[in-house]
């Protein structure tokens, strides 16, 4: 298996850790548990079997569990919530209104696009 994988243009190095989180990733899954409470039962419990089978996919392929159990918790924090809603968090963010060229895509996709791959 190659320890490289090839994502949205970009290579990317696999980090091949399957011991204990760092702090700084016992932090982040800290931070994104907090911020499940706020949200619906269905989605708590969607958000717990992600975890649960993420840990076992990097036990087996032996990649760092803390990244995937951070990634696990965090992929779908803000699903309950609007378009309007996503647009309103991403205006405060970067603290300025924002107009919205994709309208009728997902937008949460088009924030996590513009935020980590530009």
């Amino acid at each position: 298996m190659s320890d490289e994988i090839f994502a949205r243009g970009r290579t990317h190095q696999l980090q091949r850790n399957p011991g204990t989180p760092t702090t700084r990733e016992v932090a982040l899954i800290a931070l994104f548990r907090e911020q499940t409470q706020t949200l619906p039962h269905w989605l708590r419990s969607h958000l717990a079997r992600v975890v649960a089978e993420g840990r076992r996919l990097a036990q087996i392929h032996e990649v760092d569990s803390g990244r995937v159990q951070a990634a696990a918790w965090g992929h779908d924090l803000y699903r309950a919530h609007s378009d309007d809603e996503l647009l309103a968090a991403a205006e405060r963010f970067v603290g300025q209104s924002l107009s919205c060229p994709f309208l009728g895509q997902p937008l949460l996709e088009i924030i996590i696009v513009a935020l980590f791959l530009t």
